[in-house]
């Protein structure tokens, strides 16, 4: 999987530039501080394109890749690829399904292969860029392969997925963003993951925003012995929106 980083950074290099094109993007980089099953000084890359080919068909993609040293020894490094389309059927609801791919070491998996298929419901529409509510709720298939020491070498599930997200302007140049994701596995019921985060966004100038984040996640129950069910990250990033 040595290939990855350079995928995700290919995937960051192409959204910046197509989105010159009449694509929407987003891209950022930052230092960010790792704690839990990771303790480290880290640098991140994220970005999210999408593009609508129709009024009502929309084509999204995004990625990130996190690296991070202590000691001169890798001590924290997660990544994922994710790839969805959605249908627009009117103001508030909105199909979507798409695959994605993710890795991280330190919380037990080489590798989980993801499929998702659900709706969104827009709760407060507004522009939907900074002052919204929405609840995503579908399906996922998952197939994990997992680092050695882990308590099963491979293993598939099936998840359902809820997700609501939120954005709010505060005044003009600065507004909150929120989003908490629950994901139960539907055949074991006390294997739970929660995700969410937190963010504050400034205005820079013109395209450029400063963002402030902290994004946790908590296992139930971890892939490997001895590792901790929560991991968290605060990041600070430079923001370039098109």
């Amino acid at each position: 999987m040595r290939l990855v980083p350079f995928l995700v950074l290919a995937a960051f290099l192409s959204g910046a530039s197509i989105a010159a094109e009449g694509l929407t993007n987003s891209s950022e980089l930052g230092i960010a501080v790792a704690g839990g099953n990771s303790d480290s000084q880290s640098f991140n890359a994220k970005e999210s394109t999408a593009y609508g080919f129709s009024p009502a068909d929309l084509l999204k993609n995004s990625a990130h890749y996190l690296l991070g040293k202590s000691g001169g020894l890798k001590s924290a490094e997660n990544w994922h690829i994710d790839l969805r389309y959605e249908r627009v059927l009117n103001e508030r609801f909105t199909l979507f399904a798409g695959p994605g791919v993710e890795g991280d070491k330190f919380a037990g998996f080489e590798n989980r292969i993801y499929a998702d298929l659900g709706g969104k419901y827009f709760v407060f529409p507004d522009d939907q860029k900074k002052n919204y509510l929405f609840t995503e709720a579908g399906y996922r298939y998952v197939y994990e392969n997992r680092v050695p020491g882990a308590i099963l070498a491979s293993a598939s599930s099936h998840i359902a997925r809820l997700y609501i997200e939120g954005s709010h302007a505060i005044r003009e140049g600065i507004w909150g963003r929120a989003y908490f994701e629950f994901l139960p596995d539907l055949s074991d019921t006390a294997n739970l993951i929660y995700k969410f985060e937190p963010s504050l966004n400034v205005t820079l100038s013109g395209n450029l925003a400063l963002k402030l984040a902290f994004q946790g996640t908590y296992r139930a129950r971890p892939l490997v012995v001895g590792n901790k069910k929560f991991d968290y990250l605060y990041t600070t990033s430079l923001v370039a929106n098109f």
